[in-house]
């Protein structure tokens, strides 16, 4: 069984849309390690709109720490990130390093499903990186309806050095669809993550996803992305 890293959950109860108790947390974790996941990152909505910093962060540590009193199983890693919602409101701070993956520079940010991701995105974009040093991951990229109608755009996020992250669900429910192919064939993807919330309507299913892309791309997941799974844990030790 392959050994992998989900990079973006929402097990973490209680703090955003995701689990709602311990025990569906507890559950998501049991299932997570059932399909051979060996590290999870931690990754609940942060809204620079509505929460500061300092205050999504204790209450991140909180969860965190009353889940740890319940884990049991030594053979998994709980890793605290976040999926930051982007906004210029981002470059007002000092540091966005305790929103990013922890022990690296790399950042999970969504956009807003109807982004223009126009030059002046671009432009702003790079600014943040230059910034705070950091290695944006591009969330559910599956999601922007001006990336699936500018598909080339990809290449830009690329130039940039960020990370393209897709759900594994999704390409579940539209494995040969045209853009779901597009995506592979110019191998724009970077990272299959679970985006998982619940155990019922969204569960972790990436073992299921990766073995899907496996057989149809001749080993995308295991020959491209399994290294730089491995990578991105040797970074965070």
């Amino acid at each position: 069984m392959r050994s992998i890293v989900d990079a973006h959950t929402h097990i973490l109860c209680d703090i955003d849309d995701g689990a709602k108790d311990i025990a569906e947390s507890l559950k998501l974790i049991e299932m997570e390690i059932g399909i051979g996941v060996t590290a999870i990152v931690l990754t609940p909505h942060f809204d620079p709109y509505t929460d500061s910093i300092d205050i999504f962060t204790q209450k991140r540590r909180q969860r965190y720490d009353n889940l740890m009193q319940h884990i049991r199983d030594e053979n998994i890693t709980l890793i605290l990130g976040s999926e930051t919602l982007y906004s210029p409101l981002l470059m007002y701070y000092a540091t966005l390093t305790p929103l990013c993956i922890s022990g690296t520079r790399y950042l999970l940010i969504e956009f807003s499903v109807d982004m223009k991701f126009n030059k002046e995105f671009f432009a702003e974009l790079e600014k943040l990186i230059l910034k705070f040093d950091i290695i944006p991951i591009l969330a559910h990229a599956e999601r922007y309806v001006y990336l699936k109608k500018h598909i080339r755009l990809f290449e830009k996020f690329k130039q940039l050095g960020c990370v393209v992250q897709i759900n594994a669900n999704y390409i579940l429910r539209n494995f040969e669809e045209k853009f779901t192919k597009q995506l592979f064939k110019y191998d724009y993807i970077d990272m299959i993550a679970s985006d998982c919330h619940d155990s019922e309507t969204r569960p972790p299913n990436l073992n299921e996803a990766i073995s899907l892309v496996d057989a149809k791309y001749d080993g995308y997941y295991s020959k491209r992305l399994l290294g730089k799974y491995k990578m991105g844990m040797n970074l965070q030790e």
